[in-house]
């Protein structure tokens, strides 16, 4: 009896240790960021910042509230099953925005933008889907950013690469952030923006004060897929049953 105490006593004080590893592991975020390493393919510079705003759907001023990573949080915390469909490293921002520089989205809406990037899968780093040395930020609560994005048949709004996030300068808020110069920049690209390279389809984000229903999305995604297929591609079964669980208008 006494060695089975023992035993007993043995694996509890091993579980115990593997629960504490893990629930260290699990909470630990690294600082170090990782930057995308070879040859973007694109059909535009992703360095002028004019044409990035000409193929973008959404521009607008945010203040981070929230954030939560997709390797980290995915298991405690529900993203849309088209981001589960491209996997991590993303990170979910809950966004108040506080302007719509383009798209239609009403100022002060809480809404989710899910950056491309994030905690690595073991950990090791922070993932930015850029070159380093391009302008791109990991977003963090209570910063102030412009965001880039395009929108998803299921009204989710993502974005990644060169010019998603840019950070305004610290000491501009709400209140002064047309001031700032990196608004200014924005602005003057937005109003000079160049839109040769942009493709259809465009869908609009579910926070876009006219998403409605989700009947605008799943038309023009239903008439883009059947130019498609009648081009000889295919449905992708995966991305197709992600986004019309999230939008039931999707047939």
């Amino acid at each position: 009896m006494e060695k089975l105490k023992n035993i007993l006593k043995d694996v509890l004080q091993v579980f115990l240790v593997i629960v504490i590893v893990c629930a260290v592991w699990l909470s630990y975020t690294p600082t170090k960021i990782s930057y995308f390493k070879g040859c973007i393919e694109s059909t535009i510079n992703i360095n002028n910042l004019q044409e990035v705003i000409g193929v973008a759907d959404y521009v607008f001023v945010g203040y981070v509230e929230e954030v939560y990573d997709y390797n980290h949080d995915r298991f405690f915390h529900k993203f849309p099953e088209v981001i589960d469909y491209y996997g991590g490293p993303f990170t979910e921002c809950k966004v108040t925005v506080i302007e719509s520089i383009k798209g239609n989205i009403k100022k002060d809406t809480e809404m989710s933008y899910y950056k491309v990037g994030g905690v690595t899968a073991l950990r090791r780093s922070i993932y930015l889907d850029v070159e380093e040395g391009q302008v791109d930020y990991y977003p963090k609560a209570g910063n102030y950013y412009i965001f880039r994005g395009i929108a998803h048949p299921d009204g989710t709004l993502t974005g990644g690469g060169t010019f998603s996030t840019d950070m305004l300068e610290q000491g501009f808020d709400s209140t002064n952030y047309q001031q700032s110069a990196i608004y200014q920049k924005w602005i003057d690209a937005y109003e000079n923006q160049i839109t040769k390279n942009a493709t259809p389809p465009y869908y609009l984000c579910s926070a876009d004060a006219n998403y409605g229903d989700g009947t605008y999305n799943a038309e023009i995604y239903e008439e883009y897929e059947k130019q498609r297929e009648a081009k000889g591609g295919s449905i992708d079964e995966k991305y197709h049953q992600a986004v019309k669980n999230g939008n039931p208008k999707i047939k």
